[in-house]
């Protein structure tokens, strides 16, 4: 039994020359395969690149958007901020212009119950007076 086992099939030089020949285009094949490879991981790594710049350009395109938007939005604040303002003073106008209308309507109202009670005095007078007059003829 160890004799077969040890026997090595028989292979003549013209059987290795194929099979080295064999080889040979298989590792011509391979090759052009890793060349294949290679063209194609260059052409993605150039999409890549390409694409990467255009992230890099859009995103700059955001961050300038974005400070566009951060002015734009600090100076509406500041608007509102001075619209308030100014709001505000207008407010304290007319609180200022209804103090002033309430004083003189006040003023007025004394005025007017002054002249009344002149008047009405004015009349009681004359009418004493006339009915002095009266009782005396």
């Amino acid at each position: 039994m160890s004799t077969t086992m040890n026997k090595k099939p028989s292979v003549t030089p013209e059987d290795e020359r194929w099979w080295i020949a064999y080889l040979r285009e298989d590792i011509q094949d391979i090759k052009q395969d890793i060349r294949i490879l290679d063209r194609k991981i260059e052409e993605v790594n150039k999409r890549i690149d390409e694409t990467n710049i255009r992230i890099d350009e859009t995103n700059k395109r955001i961050d300038e958007t974005n400070q566009r938007i951060d002015t734009i939005y600090k100076d509406l604040h500041n608007e509102i901020v001075e619209t308030n303002k100014r709001i505000d003073e207008i407010h304290n106008r007319i609180d200022d212009t209804n103090r002033r209308i309430d004083d003189t309507n006040k003023k007025i109202n004394r005025l007017i119950a002054w002249l009344i009670g002149g008047i009405i005095t004015m009349i009681v007078g004359f009418a004493g007076l006339i009915i002095t007059i009266l009782l005396k003829k």
